[in-house]
């Protein structure tokens, strides 16, 4: 609006310099009347046509320059910056290459999952040992596979004062496979703590200082039946 009004003080200045001045070139007298018609009020003017990267709202105008309502506007109406702005902020993440390691994943509970670390030759070599397969110690020497000993030949087993006859070679198998399997020592421990008791000595050799009598069962057609402690030993290759 200021430059409207200097623009019609300048006009008016020259106009004022030579009285005298006339203007007699018709071609002169339609530029200058076109001039100040274009400095009168715009709002007038039935060709104005408004500048839409001036406005400071993001108002959006049909064809012939009126508003138009915000529920009927398409992205075909709207500038061509808000519409890359849009584009790029509508943007799947994942579609960004991204360098570097990756990150630890997230579940879907959110807790975060830490990544596996390759397992040491210390715990490869613990692992192998608690599950019975043949391992080398620390100091190189080679362990065998844990196996089925041999039976015990004890005369008490023949005088059915302990059951090892009722043992089959197929449930000495099962037994040992079934103790080895988890490879885990807690498991281990805990069959052992099962299997084995201990009672009071009832008679005692003269100067024997044993107090306890170690009691050892296995599990024969699913009954707990005591065996010859070398029977024990033997079948869970324990030592």
């Amino acid at each position: 609006m200021h430059t409207s009004c200097h623009n019609n003080k300048s006009f008016a200045h020259l106009l004022n310099q030579d009285s005298s001045w006339e203007i007699d070139d018709e071609a002169t007298q339609f530029d200058l009347m076109d001039e100040t018609n274009f400095l009168d009020d715009t709002a007038k003017d039935p060709d104005f046509v408004p500048n839409y990267k001036e406005d400071s709202d993001d108002s959006v105008f049909d064809t012939n320059g009126s508003p138009v309502d915000e529920n009927k506007i398409t992205d075909e109406m709207r500038p061509e910056e808000n519409k890359e702005t849009r584009t790029e902020d509508s943007r799947d993440p994942s579609a960004f290459p991204v360098e570097g390691e990756p990150r630890e994943s997230v579940s879907e509970s959110g807790t975060q999952r830490k990544r596996k670390r390759p397992k040491t030759e210390r715990e490869i070599r613990k692992l192998r040992r608690n599950k019975g397969y043949e391992y080398t110690t620390e100091s190189g020497k080679k362990m065998p596979k844990k196996s089925v000993g041999v039976r015990c030949k004890s005369s008490r087993c023949r005088d059915r004062e302990f059951y090892c006859n009722e043992l089959t070679e197929q449930d000495r198998i099962e037994i040992n496979v079934g103790f080895f399997r988890s490879g885990q020592l807690s498991e281990q421990r805990n069959f052992l703590a099962s299997y084995v008791d201990s009672k009071e000595t009832t008679k005692k050799k003269e100067g024997s200082q044993k107090n306890k009598t170690m009691i050892y069962t296995l599990p024969i057609h699913e009954q707990r039946k005591q065996v010859y402690r070398h029977m024990f030993l033997s079948t869970l290759e324990t030592n």
